[in-house]
């Protein structure tokens, strides 16, 4: 019993001795593994951060992308011919209307306040520069095509080493924002954008490595078929107003419209005044057309009757007495009716006037002027009455 007792005694401290130092190695080794593991998750993410904040970059630059689209569709013909252009109270001037700054695209209203300010990654902010361009060869301004590169500021650089490029992120970031129309600038040539495809997208004028850029086209041969709202281009055919049913439709709240001519079937109404603006006609003259009106002098409405200047109903105010003068003063009825007199019936009124030194030439002269002696050359105005009996 007592043998059997050491030996026991004596298997168990050797047992004991064993295990321990066992189970140290087990500790550190599972520390080791959890260790790795958990260095391993967070290398993971680290990554996922990291390339979400590309996937952000490529997202801004996809927002700018759709706000020039909108700009140069709005613009096209101010882009072309390099005029200022205007929306929700704001100017871009034409030194600057082919470079819009994202500022611009904001205050116009085409992109969102947080998508206009620069992108922090990586400790660099990151803006965006709009070029436009207006390829003119094979057409006409403003025919042609419009083509926009928008391009970042700033390279998408490693969180670790900020000297050296992110290609991997650059790539995401280019991806998100429009495959096959967006790259990057890679270090081996730096001078231009290149697509995941391997195909050059457009120039890199900075020659900086590991810039995105992105380019879009309008061509604005397929939009000439459309009216510009604001009235940019002119019309090249009728307005027709009358749908396939024959329904005829109107044209409202206009402030002016300004043409050569205007022919209605129908009534012409007025909620104010008709004013003529034409040349005065003299009454009892010939007119070229019946049915004329047309200003007359003494505030009369005239119209064309029997190849004359008539009054409506066709009597009275006949011209009597006719008179020229000169005068260095006032031109007036009243200045007529002193200078002329006579004893015709009837109103004077001034007919024309003109100054002998410019209006009517230099050296004019009038002969008839009463009480005068010849009007001498050079300054003053001769002046033409005539005599209306109303």
């Amino acid at each position: 019993m007592v043998r059997t007792k050491l030996n026991g005694k004596t298997n168990s401290r050797s047992q004991g001795g064993f295990f321990l130092p066992g189970l140290a190695i087990g500790v550190v080794l599972v520390s080791l593994i959890v260790g790795g593991i958990l260095v391993r998750y967070a290398q993971q993410e680290a990554t996922a951060r990291g390339d979400e904040r590309a996937k952000l970059v490529g997202s801004r630059l996809a927002a700018i992308d759709d706000a020039v689209k909108t700009y140069s569709t709005s613009y096209f013909t101010q882009i072309q011919r390099q005029q200022q252009v205007e929306r929700n109270g704001h100017t871009v001037p034409a030194s600057r209307v082919r470079t819009p700054t994202t500022d611009d695209l904001f205050r116009m209203d085409l992109l969102s306040e947080q998508h206009a300010a620069a992108f922090i990654y990586n400790g660099r902010a990151i803006g965006f520069d709009v070029h436009l361009a207006v390829p003119s060869s094979g057409c006409i301004i403003p025919n042609c095509n419009v083509t926009a590169l928008v391009a970042s500021t700033e390279p998408m650089v490693d969180l670790q080493s900020p000297s050296e490029v992110d290609l991997r992120r650059a790539t995401i970031a280019a991806g998100v924002a429009g495959t096959g129309r967006a790259g990057i600038s890679l270090p081996e040539s730096p001078g231009m954008f290149v697509s995941v495809d391997n195909i050059n997208i457009g120039a890199n004028v900075t020659g900086i490595a590991g810039l995105i850029a992105i380019t879009n086209g309008y061509d604005s041969r397929g939009f000439m078929e459309f009216a510009r709202r604001d009235g940019s281009l002119p019309m090249t055919g009728d307005i027709n107003m009358q749908d396939d049913s024959g329904a005829r439709h109107n044209l409202r709240n206009a402030k002016d419209v300004a043409s050569e001519t205007v022919t209605a079937s129908g009534r012409i109404k007025t909620g104010e005044y008709l004013q003529f603006t034409g040349a005065k006609v003299l009454e009892d003259t010939a007119c070229p057309e019946e049915g004329l009106g047309a200003p007359g002098f003494g505030g009369f409405i005239l119209s064309c009757q029997s190849g004359k200047w008539k009054k409506s109903g066709g009597s009275g105010g006949a011209i009597t007495d006719m008179c020229q003068w000169g005068t260095y003063g006032s031109i007036s009825d009243g200045q007529c009716d002193a200078m002329c007199g006579g004893t015709a019936p009837g109103r004077w009124r001034v007919l024309s006037h003109w100054d002998m030194d410019s209006g009517g030439g230099g050296g004019l002269r009038s002969l008839t002027t009463p009480g005068y002696g010849i009007q001498g050359n050079g300054s003053g105005q001769a002046v033409l009455c005539v005599k209306i009996n109303q």
